[in-house]
């Protein structure tokens, strides 16, 4: 497995949760807010974790760096949080994502040389959320935001960017809980039914 300890983890909590009535960065899983379930996945596997948020006083008691977003978007998180990181690599990933696999990001990341953007692409679509970044990405998104942009998407054609389906790694074959998101209300309501499905599977297992 590839290491990450020259990557930083960058988790993007700047959404305003509309769907929801309140930031969801908060809703819990079991004791646990859903910021506090991808971070504590992510530091197990990177040396640094930064939070990009504008609401730095919400996320001061998690204990982690966190950065303001540039401007008032996830292509803006994106852009503070690769301006901040004290690593040449990002990891990328959003605050409502309660089960990140760090043994598929360890995979993906065995493939960061000789581009800029690693992203899964899957029968659904690309997960920009869940995708690595160099830091030669920070002038083009930089000239997207100024024109307007807003989609996390919008600089790959910008710069070298490698799309990994299920030929290079198999287990994007599969429909994966890495890339759950949580927008609505039934989305939080499924997580924490699925959150308690595996951990009675893992309980099954230890015993």
């Amino acid at each position: 497995m590839t290491e990450l300890c020259h990557v930083t983890a960058i988790v993007l909590a700047g959404g305003s949760s509309s769907r929801i009535g309140c930031h969801k960065a908060f809703l819990q899983i079991g004791d646990i807010p859903l910021i506090g379930l991808a971070t504590r996945k992510l530091e197990t596997a990177f040396a640094e974790v930064i939070v990009c948020s504008n609401q730095k006083e919400q996320f001061a008691s998690l204990g982690y760096r966190v950065v303001g977003d540039a401007f008032p978007c996830a292509l803006g998180g994106l852009y503070s949080g690769l301006d901040a990181a004290t690593e040449e690599w990002v990891f990328a990933v959003g605050c409502d994502m309660p089960f990140v696999d760090v043994d598929l990001v360890r995979s993906m990341a065995g493939y960061l040389r000789g581009t800029d953007v690693v992203v899964p692409q899957t029968s659904e679509g690309m997960e920009p959320l869940h995708a690595f970044y160099s830091k030669r990405c920070l002038e083009p998104i930089r000239k997207r935001l100024l024109a307007g942009e807003r989609r996390l998407i919008s600089f790959f054609d910008d710069v070298r960017t490698l799309r990994l389906t299920e030929h290079e790694i198999p287990e994007l074959a599969v429909p994966r809980l890495s890339f759950f998101n949580i927008n609505t209300r039934e989305d939080y309501d499924r997580a924490v039914e699925m959150a308690a499905t595996l951990e009675a599977a893992e309980a099954c297992q230890r015993d």
